[in-house]
């Protein structure tokens, strides 16, 4: 038994000194090769302290050879082990604990069970609402080889500070079939939960997280199989992370985050059934500079592969096979500065060559799919380096393994896009040039701030305006106020009138980028007008609204459109044409008023094949009304012209 605690201590001295405080340092940072210098004189290595062996002889919750006072006992240094006569490895015997355990706050314990069969029960725990099967705040522990089940926290947590822990290991040694020196963590609140921003550098290896013993069903922990929440500089690697019912991996709240994700299985076992985790298979939310591979199987989970939430720049994902997801591949929900996905020109299935157009100097991984599946990637083909235009080419030297391609890319600073769409078909082969041999790269587009009027633009709610408007070069917006018909900002009864602060600020947004607005008069929501024009009352609400709107908005606005899809099918509040022309009678004198300058547009057909919407149209052309205004519009559906 000693020589089995000495090689523990040598295997974690390596762990610590080595590839925790080096390894992961490399993955994150471009390293610069300095010159050579002499070797220096090294010190003889300071010898690791030698411990007691504590023996477990029972499965009691407490007493005399229990797990309980082996911990209340422990000194740093200590292993705690298990009699395999009292837990065999072929039949785990199961400690049901009253209570939490004691905390590891020594240091430098190990709990070495790789060699028995022990099952930590947290289903009889009633004491606390939040109680980790195995709670740890301080450095250089080793937990393997255990079974945690049942408790209302994680089964195991790290927090506080604890640093340079291993849970787990090598899953090919000790006696128990399939795990080796793995921890099975299933049926908790969390699997592993890592909390505290000073909570870094440990290593969370070789473990089987949210599955039972023989990988053939889900036993899922109730949130996240691995929830890091403001941990930093932490190891995730060759575990299996499945069946939990949020998040397999869940990195969040650490703007320096720096965790590595690498050469796990989420979503999936060793066997290939599919056992996939609840929201996707990673998320990363309000985390910076972590690392999704290389090495990683992410596939069959209920979301995304991999989801971007909010906060989320400089993340890199590379290298890892990601497939039947119900979601996307890599799903970014952060819009702002998002790093578009690479455009595939040609290729040659057969070949092995593909090219296209991404960021410049970008890094373009190519991968191969399943016919059926869209923007994932099933196996990692090559990558390229994109020249200073964005061009790349990539010739693999054989041909590719499946039928459809896609690419991911990763700029200079470490943003990683989504996936690109597939390619269909063996191959492609552009030439817009007869005998030009140059790269092709896509058109850039000039924001809209630079450019003339070119009467392009797109209709959107407030909610969904963001950069790509003015990126996107146009120069009109069709903006609907309060698409969704909340209201919260209006008073009916007394007439009392505000805007949500988020309209004020994309009418800003939108003329300080070059951007006019057609801003539609509009009380509405999606099923039904909460307004009836029909009404003399309701036309007075109506006329009272839109002096408030065009007061307020005077000067910003250039052109006012009344009502939005006014016919009577439209909704339950359509009216008739000539309803219609009564409600713009009595609504372009208020706007004139108010804004004399402002343009006053009417209309807004819908789709025109129908005979009932022409007649509508027609009705209002030979009115009396249209002299009072500016313009008319409709909307060009689908098919409406031939």
């Amino acid at each position: 038994m000693r020589k089995e605690n000495e090689m523990s201590h040598k295997f974690f001295r390596r762990f610590t000194d080595r590839f925790l405080l080096l390894g992961i340092i490399f993955v994150l940072i471009a390293c610069t090769v300095a010159p050579a210098t002499p070797t220096p004189t090294l010190l003889p290595p300071t010898p690791t302290p030698q411990g007691r062996t504590l023996l477990v002889t029972s499965n009691e919750d407490s007493g005399p050879g229990t797990l309980r006072q082996a911990l209340l006992n422990a000194k740093p240094y200590d292993v705690i082990t298990f009699d395999p006569a009292v837990f065999p490895p072929v039949a785990p015997v199961t400690i049901a604990l009253s209570s939490g355990l004691p905390e590891l706050n020594q240091g430098n314990i190990t709990i070495e069970a790789s060699n028995a069969g022990v099952i930590l029960d947290g289903n009889n725990v009633t004491i606390q609402e939040f109680v980790n099967g195995i709670s740890i705040s301080s450095d250089n522990n080793i937990i393997r080889g255990l079974q945690i089940v049942g408790f209302s926290g994680a089964g195991i947590g790290l927090n506080g500070g604890a640093q340079y822990n291993l849970i787990g290991g090598e899953q090919n040694v000790g006696v128990r079939v399939w795990v080796g020196q793995g921890n099975l963590i299933s049926g908790n609140h969390f699997g592993v939960g890592l909390w505290d921003e000073t909570t870094s550098h440990n290593m969370i290896k070789g473990n089987f997280i949210g599955s039972n013993l023989d990988w053939t069903a889900t036993w899922g922990n109730a949130q996240d199989g691995i929830h890091s929440n403001g941990a930093t500089q932490n190891l995730i690697t060759g575990n299996v992370i499945v069946g939990n019912e949020n998040a397999g991996v869940y990195l969040c709240c650490a703007l320096n985050g720096l965790n590595v994700v690498t050469n796990n299985l989420i979503g999936t076992v060793p066997l290939g059934v599919p056992l996939g985790n609840g929201l996707a298979g990673i998320i990363i939310d309000r985390s910076r500079y972590n690392v999704v591979g290389p090495g990683n199987t992410i596939a069959h989970n209920l979301g995304d592969g991999i989801s971007f939430w909010e906060d989320t720049p400089y993340n890199t994902v590379t290298k890892n096979s990601i497939y039947a997801n119900s979601g996307r591949g890599i799903g970014i929900s952060d819009t702002q500065g998002i790093l578009q996905p690479p455009l595939i020109f040609n290729w040659d299935l057969q070949a092995g060559t593909v090219a296209g157009s991404a960021c410049a100097n970008c890094t373009v991984e190519i991968f191969s799919i399943f016919a059926d599946q869209g923007d994932q990637g099933a196996f990692y083909e090559g990558q390229a380096t994109a020249d200073s235009t964005g061009f790349f080419y990539v010739d693999r030297g054989s041909f590719f393994r499946l039928l459809r391609l896609t690419a991911t890319a990763t700029d200079p600073a470490g943003n990683t896009s989504e996936f690109s769409p597939p390619t269909q078909g063996n191959r492609r082969s552009l030439n817009l040039q007869v005998g030009n041999l140059l790269p092709m790269f896509p058109l850039q587009n000039k924001p809209s701030n630079e450019l003339a009027d070119n009467r392009i633009g797109d209709v959107a709610a407030v909610e969904h305006i963001s950069e790509r408007v003015w990126n996107t070069g146009y120069k009109w917006m069709h903006l609907i106020v309060d698409y969704e018909g909340q209201w919260q900002y209006i008073d009916w009864e007394r007439e009392e009138y505000a805007l949500d602060p988020r309209e004020e600020q994309v009418v800003e947004d939108l003329r300080s980028q070059g951007v006019k607005i057609q801003l539609v008069l509009d009380v509405w929501e999606w099923q039904n007008r909460v307004v009836d024009y029909r009404s003399e009352e309701g036309i007075q609400k109506y006329l009272n609204w839109v002096r408030y709107l065009v007061r307020h908005f005077k000067g910003r606005i250039e052109y006012y459109e009344i009502l939005n899809e006014p016919e009577p099918t439209v909704t339950s509040l359509g009216i008739t044409a000539d309803d219609y022309i009564n409600l713009v009678k009595r609504t372009v004198p208020i706007i004139r008023e108010e804004d004399s300058r402002a343009k006053i547009v009417v209309g807004s057909i819908p789709d025109t094949r129908f005979d009932h919407v022409r007649d509508f149209m027609w009705d209002l052309l030979k009115s009396d009304v249209m002299p009072l205004v500016d313009g008319i519009s409709w909307h060009p559906m689908f098919g409406a012209f031939r």
